[in-house]
């Protein structure tokens, strides 16, 4: 199962007077007392009121003056606030069609997806004896997208049991603490996203110095 979700984006807060002006009448004819909307129907009451001083400040300050476009600056951030919380509502009530909010002419995007389907074995590409006494180093091949840590566990008595031996967060690590002139096996085993585990590689053997 792949897990999503929409972000509703505001870029009204990065447009001009004039730009807003236009985007007020656009959002007001998608929305106000529109069925489809009737969610989001306190939200659309809200723009469709703030929008409506805001133009009224517009139209007054046409002709200048630091008080009226003082003003009129004002209502403008009361108008922005208001498309801020539909935008938040839309982003609450829309589901799989996205047209919900571009028919309200915001625009989205999607947060990056995440699975929680089991992660894919992890396979070992190779394990060495370190450059120190009672240390060995190893590689993961297989990488998987979504894995944050990787769990390295070894044996001494051929498989029968497992000790944890330590943790990486990238495909190369390093065993230390082992006892020298002595076989080991080794696996790993990846921890992702969503609590996931994967199963233990395939184990391989390593005679640490």
């Amino acid at each position: 199962m792949v897990i999503s979700k929409i972000i509703v984006l505001r870029k009204h807060n990065s447009m001009t007077v004039p730009e807003l002006r236009t985007y007020f009448n656009d959002v007001v004819d998608a929305t106000y007392k529109k069925p489809a909307y009737e969610a989001i129907d306190k939200e659309a009451v809200e723009v469709k009121e703030t929008g409506s001083v805001f133009e009224a400040a517009c139209v007054a300050a046409a002709n200048g003056g630091s008080v009226l476009i003082e003003q009129r600056n004002i209502k403008k951030l009361k108008f922005l606030e208001a498309l801020d919380r539909m935008a938040t509502a839309l982003q609450l009530n829309v589901t799989d069609d996205v047209t919900y909010v571009t028919n309200a002419h915001f625009d989205f995007r999607k947060q990056p997806s995440r699975s929680d389907e089991p992660l894919p074995d992890p396979v070992l590409d190779f394990v060495n004896p370190g450059v120190l006494n009672g240390t060995a180093v190893g590689k993961v091949k297989d990488f998987s997208r979504g894995v944050r840590t990787v769990a390295v566990e070894y044996s001494e008595d051929n498989g029968l049991t497992w000790k944890n031996g330590t943790y990486s967060t990238g495909k190369k690590f390093t065993l230390s603490g082992l006892e020298s002139r002595k076989e080991y096996l080794v696996r790993v085993v990846c921890h992702g996203t969503v609590q996931r585990t994967s199963n233990p590689s395939k184990a391989l053997p390593v005679f640490v110095n």
